[in-house]
């Protein structure tokens, strides 16, 4: 695969694996709701956050990106998601 077919793979995949992190609570929202006896509507705030951090977040992680490189962020944030995944599937409650 040429270089740039390996840049777009890897940007493709990155991409499809912060969504797939991002959206990954939709599915367990009506567990939520009965195991936390709390509203849907608080439930889906398991989302909504995400969503919510991810739009603050974007405008000051892409200039902290153009000063150190798209490349080492991208690294660093999907190392980052990946420990808060195993993280919260280890949480006790």
């Amino acid at each position: 695969m040429s270089e740039p077919g390996r840049a777009v793979a890897s940007l493709s995949l990155a991409g499809f694996t912060c969504f797939l992190l991002l959206y990954a609570p939709q599915p367990i929202l009506p567990q939520l709701t009965q195991d936390f006896g709390v509203s849907p509507a608080t439930a889906s705030l398991a989302v909504a956050a995400g969503t919510a951090s991810m739009s603050l977040l974007l405008i000051p992680v892409s200039l902290v990106a153009d000063r150190h490189g798209r490349e080492r962020v991208m690294r660093f944030g999907l190392a980052g998601a990946g420990i808060f995944a195993v993280a919260t599937a280890l949480a006790p409650d």
